[in-house]
């Protein structure tokens, strides 16, 4: 059983206690104590208020953020670390409401949070999801498809080059025009960036945080030669989730109709669909953590 504190903050979340009291009652947490900055913010709960700079962070487990916006997320978190609570043993409420969450693993991944190469924007989703750090430079950006399998060819050479500007493409991804820059022989699509100079400036500063020794490597693809492509890459951690009818290492096949098609508007979804749903054949956590496939 995991011995845990809970910081409500200021603010009482309904929604945050479903989620702690469905980990009471299965038997998996001992809640110990409610954190909170007015009494009001820990109604409901039967652990008593406490007092953070009282605690000794090494009596806990775990503290759990009951907080789901993102900005009160960043502050609660600031407060605790700035009280001696380590970064590793805080975890945000919302991502106990994902399929295969584990306390352990989550604080590993916590400690040892890998570098997640994606074509598309699904590796900043898992992140963002997982409230982990940013640890690529491919966040918030996309590839075609042969130039994706490029790079995950030859990462240290792509990675260490120059980005220069190409101009902008409208036919790439349909209703979005997109900043296009050059990496060498490769093209990267800023599709969420307001100009070249920020995204530029973002891959630079991501890139020194690569970690080559923790890598994980993503792609989402339904044509059998890309997929048998990807699968003969040489990487340990990696899946490639696909509607194409073939077995590979790190070939995961898509689940349900939300996963049919992994990019533009419905990128999200298939995100949500792959994090919220348990899935027998592949649980993110464990995959991230290197503990299978």
């Amino acid at each position: 059983m995991v011995g845990c504190a809970a910081y409500a903050g200021d603010v009482y979340s309904s929604a945050a206690k479903k989620i702690v009291e469905r980990y009471e009652n299965a038997g998996t947490i001992e809640l110990l104590g409610i954190i909170a900055d007015k009494p009001e913010a820990a109604q409901g709960y039967d652990a008593p208020i406490v007092d953070k700079s009282k605690m000794d962070p090494d009596s806990l487990d775990a503290v759990i953020l009951l907080a789901q916006d993102r900005k009160r997320v960043r502050r609660m978190e600031q407060s605790l670390m700035d009280a001696g609570f380590p970064y590793e043993r805080i975890v945000p409420v919302s991502v106990m409401n994902l399929a295969g969450f584990d306390f352990g693993i989550y604080r590993e991944l916590r400690l040892h949070t890998p570098t997640i190469f994606a074509m598309d924007c699904m590796g900043g989703l898992i992140y963002h999801y997982l409230d982990l750090k940013f640890m690529s430079p491919m966040i918030k950006l996309g590839f075609r498809d042969q130039d994706y399998l490029r790079l995950l060819q030859d990462p240290k050479r792509y990675i260490g080059a120059d980005l220069s500007f190409v101009g902008y493409d409208s036919k790439t991804y349909p209703g979005l025009c997109t900043i296009v820059a050059a990496c060498e022989d490769i093209s990267i699509f800023f599709g969420h960036y307001s100009s070249y100079e920020e995204g530029e400036k973002k891959w630079n500063q991501r890139k020194k945080r690569v970690d080559w020794d923790n890598l994980v490597v993503l792609n989402n693809n339904d044509n059998e030669d890309m997929v048998r492509q990807f699968a003969a890459l040489p990487y340990e951690r990696k899946a490639c989730f696909t509607r194409a009818k073939i077995e590979g290492p790190g070939i995961v096949q898509k689940q349900t109709a939300e996963m049919l098609n992994l990019k533009g508007a419905l990128l999200q979804n298939a995100v949500s669909n792959l994090l919220f749903t348990d899935n027998a054949e592949f649980n993110m956590f464990r995959f991230l953590a290197g503990e299978e496939r």
